[in-house]
């Protein structure tokens, strides 16, 4: 359970009257009042009344309080390679990879940035940063998570992946071609295969 609560106590005023607490109309999306106890719903402005009722020699008398319930901070972003994903991409293999961002809180939407062009393109899809490798190095990019109704905007993740070479089997091949004579010239044929 996450409620956030809080006691509220009435001072003051004369007779024997008993104290009463109710939110004010607008403010029952944000806060909730059972008996003496305050529950936060969500961040806002909470106006909180209080009737301490009359009694045979005193007049009833009100009074109100407004609590400020501010926004939390929203617990930190990570990111995991996506299942099934290779954690090593290639530039000159298999290019591609995905990476899961979770946590944050609330109802903000991701937002990213490349900050290595020259080694990877990335593109932000729904909670996933597809990455494309273009050039071996280090590939890095920035994602943080907007704040909502509720929320701060979330702390930047960064993230950096390393982009690899693959391995080749490049073979150089030279066969005379006709007849080669000491001191004169001659024809090769040369096969690059890969």
């Amino acid at each position: 359970d996450n409620d956030v609560t809080s006691t509220l106590i009435a001072a003051g005023g004369s007779g024997s009257g008993e104290v009463s607490f109710s939110v004010a109309a607008g403010s029952s999306s944000v806060c909730s009042v059972s008996e003496n106890i305050v529950t936060v719903i969500k961040a806002g402005s909470c106006v909180i009344n209080a009737v301490k009722a009359a009694d045979p020699y005193f007049n009833s008398a009100t009074a109100s309080v407004t609590i400020t319930v501010a926004k939390a901070a929203q617990p930190s972003l990570e990111g995991a390679i996506a299942d099934g994903e290779t954690d090593e991409p290639q530039w000159n293999g298999i290019a591609t990879t995905q990476v899961e961002i979770t946590g944050g809180a609330g109802t903000g939407a991701l937002s990213m940035v490349g900050n290595t062009p020259a080694v990877c393109s990335v593109s932000l899809t729904g909670n996933q940063v597809n990455v494309t490798a273009l050039a071996a190095g280090t590939c890095t990019f920035t994602v943080t998570k907007a704040m909502d109704s509720d929320y701060l905007v979330s702390a930047p993740l960064p993230y950096s992946i390393t982009i690899s070479s693959a391995a080749t089997d490049l073979t150089l091949t030279v066969k005379p071609v006709g007849k080669s004579v000491a001191g004169g010239q001659g024809a090769i044929d040369l096969v690059l295969k890969n």
